[in-house]
């Protein structure tokens, strides 16, 4: 299946099939597409089908831009969904359909598993098919714990329906929902491989990576021996999951995990489940919208109370540190930091990142990138832009070069003076490679949704919480520790290790979409979605060595943001509730 990195005319193909079969048009076989009349006949044909299924099953916009929800992000961009729902002011009237509720992937999953057992077995053996089928019962649960999570009762479908059928629906409990899930993922489980050796397939759903979700689900359901048992599978043969460690002792393993070489190797065993993507056949541009100016757009930036979460290298936070200097606040910090997020003083790509100097002094040497630079004019007016135009193509010698300035007072650029690094630590790994041409508007690096880090902490928090804090416990924490450079835990009582791994699972996870998840099953929103969205401090950055001269306390509010318990759950779209009159809104938006 070429890595499930799919053509879009097969999965186009597969499409029109389906949504043929879904409109009862195809009484008549056609003579130029596919139809369950000449479909399922042959190997190939039940390859596509598995391949339909994959198509669009997650996106890499929901991984990077989700955690604009919470306290680890701010959107800029146009659309305003995320800010507007950040900040307590959505409203049954924001359109979130595009984004989570969306049931064609069920729909397409279902009708794979109505249909498969057409094909004989001496065509498609037994054992494969079995696997086919639990790797589409996988992603029908996957966009099950997706729906369940952000609309909480939703209606449970598992089988093909017309279109009248489909708008008589009624929603399913939650609870439901998620017995469900947790029975698919347990039942599909044994019928997956624990890994692909055949190169051409990797990418597609593992044993590893059901259990993953199960443990994921379990731990949000607070169904917490299970969980444990659950990560305990995954900890031991026949799977040899881990940290990923670089092949430079000198480097940070945990920065050098997302760049796309790394993510993309098969030898990468942290890695258990990613979306695909291949440039020019299967790629994705979100990349643009989150890169600094003038290669991207700056549309994600990072609020100030995401790098105070990160430790000092003496394993404290920054208020109970003494050593830590507030006029020099990025010194001596967990490496995760400045693997994360591009702050002030970083040397990033050419450059020593400034977002705080006046925009003064001369453009990089070479042609500009985009548009000169200008007095702030605020955000650009206009309709949501799904696909960015390019910025431009850079010097063709040179990859992308960046502007020694980056000025927080510059419409272009993060207000907060904090971007995200993840997956953009090094430009040119997008620059004319196999991942990227001259402009990040179409990249084709892969993009991880369940890696071991997160099962590591899963376990810790099962147990912390299920009131078992043995030697286990602080290994799976420490294994994260060490990696990020921050001293071993020991000891600690039940309220003690609970905030800590609460607080290693919002640094060692940020900007992976699942910040917002975490705050509404701790109950956390009350307390870290009132607070507003604050710059960085005030000061100078020399552009020569990147040292500072801040002035301390000086960080300016950027957006102020009030909680409502309507941040707890999305309101179901209007359009369901018009096609549907059995949908019942949730009650926070009636």
């Amino acid at each position: 299946m070429n890595k499930l990195r799919y053509s879009l005319s097969v999965a186009m193909a597969i499409m029109v099939l389906i949504i043929g079969c879904k409109k009862n048009i195809l009484d008549n076989a056609p003579q130029d597409v596919y139809s369950d009349k000449t479909f399922w006949t042959t190997k190939k044909d039940v390859m596509a089908a598995i391949t339909g299924c994959y198509y669009n099953w997650e996106n890499a916009n929901n991984i990077l831009l989700n955690d604009c929800f919470t306290d680890n992000g701010y959107y800029t961009g146009f659309g305003g969904m995320y800010e507007v729902f950040a900040s307590g002011n959505t409203s049954a009237s924001v359109n979130f359909t595009p984004v989570f509720y969306e049931y064609n992937t069920i729909y397409t999953c279902n009708w794979f598993l109505e249909n498969v057992d057409k094909v004989n077995s001496d065509i498609v053996d037994n054992s494969l098919k079995a696997g086919l089928k639990g790797e589409a019962r996988f992603i029908r649960a996957y966009r099950y714990f997706i729906l369940s999570q952000f609309y909480r009762d939703v209606p449970l479908i598992t089988a093909t329906q017309t279109v009248a059928q489909a708008r008589v629906n009624k929603q399913a409990p939650k609870a439901e929902i998620t017995d469900f899930i947790l029975s698919e993922l347990a039942a599909i489980a044994p019928d997956l491989p624990v890994a692909y050796t055949n190169g051409a397939d990797i990418g597609r759903v593992t044993r590893g990576a059901a259990l993953a979700l199960k443990a994921r689900v379990e731990l949000f359901n607070k169904k917490y021996t299970d969980c444990i048992a659950t990560c305990k599978q995954l900890m031991a043969a026949p799977f040899n999951y881990s940290l990923f460690t670089s092949f430079d002792p000198d480097a940070n393993a945990y920065e050098e995990l997302f760049r796309p070489g790394n993510v993309n190797q098969q030898l990468n065993r942290e890695n258990i489940l990613d979306i695909q993507y291949k440039l020019n056949q299967n790629d994705k541009n979100i990349l643009q919208t989150m890169a600094i100016f003038p290669v991207g757009l700056s549309w994600v930036c990072v609020p100030q109370s995401l790098v105070d979460a990160y430790e000092t290298v003496n394993g404290l936070t920054i208020n109970n540190d003494s050593d830590y200097d507030p006029a020099q606040p990025y010194e001596n910090r967990d490496k995760r930091l400045d693997a994360s997020i591009i702050r002030p003083g970083l040397q990033y790509n050419g450059i020593y990142f400034d977002p705080i100097t006046p925009a003064f002094g001369p453009p990089p040497l070479g042609p500009p990138m985009g548009p000169p630079m200008g007095p702030p004019m605020g955000p650009p007016m206009g309709p949501p832009i799904l696909d960015p135009p390019p910025m431009g193509p850079p010097p063709a010698t040179t990859g992308y070069t960046l502007f020694p300035s980056n000025d927080k007072a510059n419409f272009q650029n993060s207000p907060t003076g904090y971007n995200p690094k993840k997956y953009l630590s090094v430009l040119n790994d997008y620059y004319n490679s196999a991942y990227g041409m001259q402009s990040l508007d179409k990249t084709g690096g892969n993009v991880m949704v369940i890696r071991y880090a997160e099962v590591l902490l899963t376990y810790a928090e099962a147990q912390i919480e299920g009131g078992t804090i043995d030697a286990s416990v602080y290994d799976a924490i420490n294994q994260l520790r060490s990696r990020a450079g921050l001293p071993n835990v020991t000891s600690g009582s039940q309220a003690a290790m609970r905030e800590l791994v609460r607080r290693e699972r919002r640094v060692e996870l940020a900007g992976e979409g699942l910040r917002w998840f975490d705050i509404v099953r701790w109950g956390i929103g009350s307390t870290v979605m009132n607070a507003p969205v604050m710059a960085c401090p005030e000061g100078t950055v020399n552009r020569e060595n990147g040292e500072l001269s801040l002035q301390v306390g000086s960080n300016a509010v950027v957006a102020p943001r009030s909680y409502t318990p309507k941040y707890n759950v999305f309101p179901i779209p209007a359009v369901e509730l018009q096609q549907n009159r059995n949908i019942i809104q949730n009650v926070e938006y009636r």
